[in-house]
């Protein structure tokens, strides 16, 4: 659908979704609930010191932007790695996720480095997947990145906010056997289910 540019309160700024796709939802989804709130506890062992956030499955960029106005409001430097597969997804992010914290990998996440089919379902409402099949489903090849490629791309080691929304697809993240390493190293695990 055609981007639009929205204010949204609870946000405190404009954000670009479209129009006939499944934007609003997933914003009424993701401010509607507590998925993305990081603990007190959390958020206070951390205050003054600097953090890499990881977004794994990062669409819009909504939840990358929920996180980081808690990290700001408690004074926690970072930045940001939004990782999304989705083309059409990517074009808008880029729209959200404006500055110098932010830096976007348009592909996926998997256990190598290597190429896989994104499966894109006829129904816009509908995510991308890795790894669904069946009718009204069109496919497209995309690069993928192991997770301590990503990972690697932080100019220096901080402990790690990871969240993981990556439509079916976690069995091909847990399939990397360096994964224990960057779980050790995470402060807080988001994942969707």
């Amino acid at each position: 659908g055609k981007p639009i540019n929205v204010f949204v309160n609870e946000l405190g700024r404009y954000m670009t979704l479209r129009a006939g796709s499944s934007d609003v939802h997933i914003l009424r989804e993701i401010l509607g609930s507590s998925n993305y709130v990081i603990p007190e506890s959390v958020l206070v062992e951390y205050r003054g010191k600097r953090v890499g956030v990881i977004d794994l499955g990062a669409n819009i960029g909504i939840s990358s932007i929920v996180l980081t106005r808690q990290l700001l409001r408690n004074n926690i430097e970072h930045s940001v790695i939004a990782v999304e597969p989705f083309h059409r997804n990517v074009e808008v992010l880029k729209r959200n996720l404006i500055g110098h914290r932010f830096t976007i990998v348009e592909g996926a996440v998997d256990h190598t480095n290597s190429e896989v089919g994104l499966c894109i379902p006829s129904n816009p409402l509908k995510g991308s997947s890795l790894i669904r099949t069946g009718s009204g489903i069109t496919e497209n090849r995309v690069r993928a990145f192991s997770i301590t490629d990503i990972v690697s791309r932080f100019s220096y080691e901080v402990p790690l906010f990871l969240k993981i929304d990556i439509e079916g697809a976690e069995e091909l993240l847990f399939k990397d056997p360096k994964i224990k390493d960057v779980l050790q190293r995470c402060a807080i695990v988001f994942i969707e289910d």
